[in-house]
């Protein structure tokens, strides 16, 4: 059966993984942001202490996205680099 694979449904194949792996860290991120909650009674006066107040969560938000950004970059790069080796 290996045989019968051919090299345009192994491009396919492999497009798909790339597009779930896109997927699953663009989920990630959205969820990150779903975490993020700001009171509904903040005054513009009193978003500078809220800030303050926050930035623990905040910073672990920014740590995260970076995290998952960077792992989402490395991930694209590497396919493209899988995907010119398959295509050669």
């Amino acid at each position: 059966m290996e045989g019968s694979r051919t090299p345009v449904r192994e491009s396919i194949e492999f497009a798909r993984i790339v597009a779930f792996t896109d997927g699953v860290f663009a989920i990630a991120i959205t969820l990150l942001v779903l975490s993020l909650e700001v009171p509904s009674d903040l005054q513009a006066s009193a978003l500078h202490a809220f800030l303050i107040d926050s930035w623990p969560q905040l910073f672990a938000y920014f740590l995260s996205f970076a995290v998952s950004g960077a792992s989402g970059s490395a991930i694209t790069t590497c396919s493209r680099c899988c995907r010119t080796s398959i295509a050669a």
